[in-house]
């Protein structure tokens, strides 16, 4: 038995679903006994969502201080590190290049747990000792993300439906997939891109504000407003327990990312069977191939754009993916052409990522890197 407990935050981001879903892995296992530190940091989010079951599982869970002799794990940036008397044990990501405090404080560290190889390649390329840095992967609950999800009943949608679903930032590239998703079906009525989005928070303002963003890079594409195929907006918070019907209502996930320490939305539609377009690049590659996904190939590399860098001041001087625009195009249309394919390709992305990625599967591997510590 491994006593551990994982600092989090409880809100919709990655970095939070991410926790909570090791923490609800290690409870379901009989060789680990988990409390959680609530320290909610994203004020404008902060339990939204989340379904009440899982706070009062949560609150139940919940502890003020690291009860004697239990394994302290800091969930978050390098910059919220909580140091203590004993063993110091972070898990964060790294999306691009991090910045020298970062590598000071990892460094500090007696374990780092990341998401994705790639996270851990780019951690050791700037200066993290290598022999402290373990991968351990996203986890899914089967029970809830699996091919019999019944998806709920849209009735606007049309015959093929594609979905995007995130904060809508530079790094996830939403300007350019409804950009291309425009210039690949202008003139067809019968295909729908559905953008399940916000920024900042999910305030009816900040709603607004995306909805006008999105309309102005329509606009942009100078193609007449009776041409464009349509895009659905959708701003409001889904609870998490309703996710996997709401994701099973669409054909093909898209992603055109610069960068990701891992793609959670990209695996969780993996589960349920779904085809996924994404970028042929960062933590995403460590479940995603040729054979059971859409790799979008890259142009190289840029600077990462002034607008993401006053959203993350740690991205400066940093660069991410050039995406291949006509790549993403030709997949979608690909997609959207031959669903066949497409769902033989989904099928067997299922079939690998619950294979690799259960509680169970993952679990194992956390106690594993945790006792590595003892």
């Amino acid at each position: 038995m491994i006593d551990v407990v994982w600092r989090t935050n409880i809100d919709p981001s990655g970095y939070s679903s991410c926790a909570r879903s090791y923490v609800k892995a290690l409870h379901s296992n009989k060789n680990a006994n988990v409390r959680v530190i609530v320290d909610n940091v994203a004020r404008n989010i902060n339990a939204v969502g989340i379904d009440p079951s899982d706070l009062l599982f949560f609150s139940s869970i919940t502890v003020p201080f690291p009860p004697k002799g239990f394994l302290d794990v800091s969930h978050s940036v390098p910059d919220r590190m909580v140091f203590g008397v004993n063993k110091n044990i972070l898990y964060t990501v790294a999306e691009m290049d991090i910045p020298n405090r970062w590598v000071s404080i990892c460094n500090k560290c007696d374990l780092i747990m990341t998401a994705s190889n790639f996270c851990k390649r780019k951690m050791v390329e700037c200066g993290v000792n290598e022999n402290i840095v373990e991968v351990v992967p996203h986890c899914h609950d089967t029970k809830i993300w699996n091919k019999d999800v019944y998806p709920i009943k849209i009735h606007n949608l049309k015959e093929f439906n594609f979905l995007f679903v995130g904060d809508f930032t530079p790094r996830k590239n939403g300007d350019l997939l409804v950009d291309s998703f425009i210039r690949t079906f202008s003139g067809n009525k019968n295909v729908s891109l559905t953008i399940k989005g916000y920024f900042n928070s999910f305030s009816l303002s900040d709603q607004k504000k995306l909805i006008k963003r999105i309309q102005s890079v329509a606009e942009g594409t100078g193609i007449p407003k009776w041409r464009r195929p349509t895009i659905y907006f959708y701003g409001e918070p889904i609870l998490e327990s309703l996710m996997p019907n709401f994701m099973a209502s669409f054909d093909c996930l898209v992603s055109p990312h610069r960068c990701e320490g891992w793609g959670l939305n990209l695996s969780l539609m993996q589960m349920l069977h779904k085809p996924v377009i994404a970028t042929k690049f960062s933590g995403n590659l460590d479940f995603m191939d040729y054979e059971s996904s859409y790799l979008i190939d890259i142009d190289g590399f840029e600077e990462v754009c002034d607008e993401m860098v006053k959203i993350n001041p740690n991205f400066e001087g940093c660069q991410w993916a050039k995406i291949n625009k006509d790549m993403l195009c030709e997949m979608m249309k690909s997609v959207c052409n031959n669903p066949g394919e497409a769902k033989k390709r989904g099928e067997l992305a299922g079939i690998r990522t619950a294979e690799r990625f259960s509680y169970e599967k993952v679990s194992d591997i956390l106690i594993e890197k945790l006792k590595g510590v003892i």
